[in-house]
């Protein structure tokens, strides 16, 4: 059954104040670049892709976000982006594929292997646009599964859409773990206590005619 990508129901949605946010974790919810890759800044680990399930399908009703037909070729995609040394969930991410609009290379890809569509358009050398269409807060549920959060805990969640030449080639519903403002706040504090790097010491001989010229 094609997975239907809707809004965030107006029951369920609770409004982001963006000021409140960490700007770490403000920066993760609003950037349109390289989620995993600004993860990894964040957290200072290696971010792992982890496939949880992948198949490929006929779209059994128009999707509209996609512009894509009933019949056309989807993979449905279910992913957690989680750290390799800390071994914590970070991000729990539903996407929709339309395949066939994708160039041979980067299909091959991405039906065998877990490498993000943004990374292997890089490495193609290929140009993809990508927006936010919503984000907010709703309950976690069923999400307790996938992310260290209580079922009953809100988490923040957004949808983008990915286009490539033109024509929507991927939507991507991702769910943040209430985690990550911790992390990113432990990331502010290390940074603040950084210490400042100094110039470095003249040479001997360089300090030695200096003070001679004083």
């Amino acid at each position: 059954m094609t997975m239907m990508f809707c809004p965030i129901p107006d029951n369920h949605r609770e409004a982001v104040d963006l000021d409140g946010l960490s700007p770490v974790m403000r920066l993760l919810l609003v950037n349109d670049g390289t989620l995993t890759e600004l993860l990894e800044a964040a957290s200072s680990d290696t971010i792992a892709i982890v496939g949880l399930d992948q198949h490929m399908q006929r779209a059994a009703q128009r999707v509209e976000l996609l512009d894509l037909d009933v019949g056309e070729a989807l993979i449905d995609r279910k992913i957690v982006l989680r750290g390799e040394r800390s071994r914590t969930h970070h991000v729990y991410a539903e996407s929709l594929i339309a395949i066939d609009r994708l160039p041979s290379p980067v299909r091959h890809a991405l039906l065998t292997s877990n490498t993000p569509i943004g990374r292997l358009c890089r490495q193609h050398r290929l140009e993809i646009f990508k927006e936010i269409i919503e984000f907010g807060r709703q309950p976690a549920g069923e999400l307790c599964r996938h992310l260290p959060v209580e079922r009953n805990a809100a988490v923040l969640a957004r949808t983008c859409r990915l286009s490539m030449r033109g024509r929507p080639v991927m939507l991507i519903k991702e769910y943040f773990s209430p985690a990550l403002e911790g992390l990113a706040a432990e990331a502010d504090e290390a940074a603040a206590l950084m210490p400042v790097p100094r110039p470095p010491l003249p040479p001997r001989r360089l300090l030695q005619e200096a003070l001679a010229m004083a």
